[in-house]
């Protein structure tokens, strides 16, 4: 009985310090809605609401106390989110959702990326799970329904092709904050992912760093050599990424009907000099004689 008790006194602990990180988590959040024009932040607002007032009803004794509710919580992977929507300069969304068509009338669904930047040109996806879990769950192990890496991958790739961003779909990354191991890496880096956080060989069972370090790498871009958590004998021989700037400059032009027009009209191709019998084309034709159009749509398609 004694054991039980101090059982739950020690469970009681930890419910009481994730209701603390619950409310630093909602000051952090706050402050990015009041600082900075950013969206999706009142969703994750109420998600930290939510998650407090569930700890506070055990804190409470309203709801009792099960082991199910130490193993697991939200707030980790919340507050991973918002240190590193905090950390971006050109932040556009959190917890953003974007519409997926998977195939031909097929019903639409809703895919959420955690952190969402530079207008919608780069997706942000967290993940804080153990390093293990992920890789058995990519293996197949886990339980009917759910998602592997791999999965969200696929599902993020298709997504970004369908909600492009100056024609071009968003460029992708998944940063792991218990690492990942090089297996799983190596399929996301196949399919154009990009990998942020330590990688490790598959049987590697070696401590990880710590949130604060992994968020060093997302800041500043360290190296493997420079990992002061893990022992570099077990790491993947390889540079530890971190998020690179986004290029946002666009190779390709968007041309309106009129412009279309113009490229191929003979009034912009020599035509301008003759008397048209509509009043509008005689119009159009003194305008190209005073400020001839072609040269101008040559320019803008060069990017001059």
């Amino acid at each position: 009985m004694a054991a039980c008790s101090e059982d739950r006194s020690t469970g009681l602990e930890t419910i009481r310090e994730r209701s603390e990180l619950a409310s630093r988590l909602l000051v952090q959040a706050q402050k990015l809605r009041l600082g900075r024009n950013v969206g999706g932040v009142q969703r994750v607002e109420r998600k930290i609401k939510a998650e407090k007032g569930f700890l506070d009803s055990i804190l409470s004794g309203h709801t009792a106390l099960r082991d199910t509710h130490l193993s697991s919580t939200n707030l980790t992977h919340i507050q991973s989110v918002l240190e590193i929507a905090l950390e971006t300069e050109d932040l556009a969304a959190v917890q953003q959702c974007f519409t997926l068509v998977p195939g031909l009338g097929m019903t639409p669904v809703s895919v959420q990326v955690d952190v969402v930047v530079a207008g919608g040109g780069r997706w942000v996806r967290v993940f804080c799970r153990k390093r293990s879990a992920l890789h058995r769950r990519w293996l197949g192990d886990g339980q009917f329904g759910d998602k592997s890496v791999g999965d969200i991958a696929t599902e993020y790739v298709e997504t970004g092709k369908q909600n492009l961003r100056k024609f071009q779909p968003p460029r992708i990354s998944f940063v792991f904050f218990d690492g990942i191991t090089e297996s799983v890496s190596g399929v996301l880096e196949s399919n154009g992912i990009e990998v942020v956080g330590p990688v490790y060989p598959d049987e590697a069972t070696e401590d990880t760093p710590s949130f604060h370090h992994v968020m060093s790498l997302v800041r500043e871009g360290l190296r493997e050599g420079e990992l002061s958590h893990c022992d570099s004998r077990h790491l993947v021989q390889r540079p530890v990424a971190r998020l690179e700037p986004t290029n946002t400059d666009c190779e390709r032009v968007n041309l309106d009907v009129s412009s279309m027009l113009a490229w191929v009209s003979s009034l912009t191709h020599g035509g301008e000099m003759y008397t048209l019998q509509e009043r509008i084309l005689n119009e159009q034709a003194e305008q190209e004689r005073q400020s001839p159009l072609w040269p101008q749509l040559q320019r803008a398609t060069r990017g001059d």
